[in-house]
């Protein structure tokens, strides 16, 4: 079996693990509440975040905490080509809208230049303490994390693993943010 394969049975085994798991509200209010209190999280002025969808623990809670400290508050949206995402600012939750998988994304499609440091928070089927990431299948976020900007991986800790199947194009997660706790992937810096 080669590595895409191998993702792909993993992928449909750990879908529906994560949609068997008990409390996942519970558990999404403990991760944020870790990543508030991440050094990371403080310094930040921007935050790069997905909008929870299938699952995944919800950002709900740090997209609120973002903007009542007055970060900029940045969401993915997927253009029409193979592969294409970029991240876009909203203010409110009235500025989103269905797009092209189903998920919410900006309305607006207006770029702003960068200012400042920026966090991004990764969505992920499952990850492991090197960092790997085990996404969708699409590539996207590997195409984003390429940029190098910090990045932490939100899962639950039944879907944090000692090691997943990785390829030489997949990019890693400096953190990892379980309900338990916040660990810095082995190999890469200690949290500040």
């Amino acid at each position: 079996m080669g590595l895409q394969e191998e993702k792909a049975a993993l992928r449909r085994a750990l879908l529906e693990k994560r949609a068997a798991l008990p409390d996942k509200e519970g558990k999404s209010r403990a991760i944020c509440r870790w990543i508030l209190a991440m050094p990371q999280w403080r310094q930040a002025e921007r935050v790069f975040l997905y909008l929870s969808a299938r699952g995944e623990p919800d950002t709900g809670m740090l997209i609120e905490a973002a903007w009542e400290q007055g970060k900029e508050v940045l969401a993915p949206a997927c253009g029409e080509g193979e592969g294409e995402m970029a991240f876009f600012p909203f203010e409110s939750f009235r500025d989103l809208r269905p797009g092209k998988w189903g998920i919410l994304e900006p309305e607006s499609r207006a770029r702003v230049p960068g200012k400042g440091p920026g966090l991004c928070l990764v969505p992920g089927l499952a990850f492991d303490r090197q960092g790997n990431r085990l996404g969708y299948g699409k590539g996207y976020y590997d195409r984003f994390l390429a940029a190098g900007m910090e990045s932490v991986g939100l899962c639950y800790g039944e879907l944090l693993f000692d090691s997943l199947p990785a390829g030489s194009h997949d990019r890693k997660v400096g953190f990892t943010a379980t309900e338990a706790g916040v660990s810095a992937c082995i190999g890469k810096r200690r949290m500040a």
